[in-house]
């Protein structure tokens, strides 16, 4: 299962993604998506408890742009939890920096550890903001691994952030 939350205000950034999940053959993927008002900071981790241990389950961000191939290495592949990197803006003069094994951009949780796992405690927020710390900080606790599948696109640009976000660094 393919779970995508949009959110409305940050369209410009979301049409490649909607695009991508929208040409994929309904009959090969489970696909999941809603689109929340911005302050609805809780629609992230509601959908994932909604839908956790149900099938193997994938995280795609609103704003990363997968191939089909890449979708295809992670539902093939039989590690438990797996990754894909990506360019996120660090700030206006610094450029992009590689987000590597830590973001929610996409990743897959198999069924086995969704099983073994409490989603609760992998996901221990009410809230999107900080959702990827939390869950690796389970994760990390619990001795788990991502298996890390290379680096996908992300569709999120320095000029697009509001201007008191640019000067943030991470």
């Amino acid at each position: 299962m393919i779970l995508t939350v949009f959110v409305k205000g940050y369209e410009k950034r979301e049409i490649e993604t909607m695009k991508f999940l929208l040409m994929l053959p309904t009959c090969k993927y489970h696909i999941k998506f809603e689109t929340v008002e911005t302050k609805d900071v809780g629609a992230l981790p509601r959908f994932i408890k909604e839908n956790w241990g149900i099938e193997d389950l994938i995280l795609l961000d609103h704003d990363i742009v997968p191939t089909q191939d890449q979708i295809d290495s992670l539902l093939n592949c039989k590690e438990d939890t797996c990754i894909y990197s990506y360019y996120i803006p660090i700030s206006a003069t610094q450029g992009y920096g590689l987000l590597d094994s830590y973001g929610t951009g996409l990743v897959k949780f198999s069924l086995k550890f969704q099983k073994e796992n409490n989603v609760n405690e992998v996901f221990n927020t009410n809230t999107f903001i900080n959702i990827d710390a939390k869950m690796n900080e389970y994760l990390k606790a619990h001795n788990y691994k991502w298996h890390n599948h290379g680096i996908v696109k992300h569709n999120h640009k320095v000029e697009d952030l509001p201007e008191d976000y640019k000067l943030k660094s991470f």
